[in-house]
């Protein structure tokens, strides 16, 4: 983790790129340094995988991420499972199932952002995974 510190001369107590001093826009400059993070810490663009520790052998990977036009989904399940993509405001804007370990989703009908992938069936659910799309 790393510790940035911006100072703007003249600002006063506005939020700069708002208005007042527009040297920078504030908002922008904070997304570029918090959207590289998650719950976990830094962010690449390796899979996103987590392991169920009572049973190392069960995992759900979600890949690429970030995604681009399609997201893989990948689990152990040996049964028909479901799917759920949620945004941050907890409503589903993807869902499925599928009888195959992997399923292939496109992303061209989700805007740029944060998302939340679980799978799961009757009797397991996956821990929510992030998921991020950038077109």
């Amino acid at each position: 983790m790393e510790l940035q510190h911006y100072r703007v001369n003249g600002g006063g107590h506005d939020w700069p790129g708002t208005f007042g001093n527009m040297d920078m826009v504030a908002h922008e400059t904070i997304w570029n340094f918090v959207k590289e993070y998650g719950l976990e810490g830094h962010l690449d663009c390796s899979s996103s995988t987590l392991v169920n520790e009572g049973a190392p052998t069960e995992s759900y990977t979600v890949f690429p991420n970030p995604a681009h036009d399609r997201v893989t989904l990948s689990t152990h399940f040996e049964r028909p499972w479901t799917y759920t993509v949620t945004n941050l405001q907890g409503q589903v804007v993807q869902s499925g199932q599928s009888s195959l370990h992997q399923v292939e989703l496109p992303m061209d009908n989700l805007s740029s952002g944060m998302y939340w992938v679980q799978m799961g069936t009757e009797s397991e659910i996956s821990p929510a995974l992030p998921l991020v799309v950038r077109h």
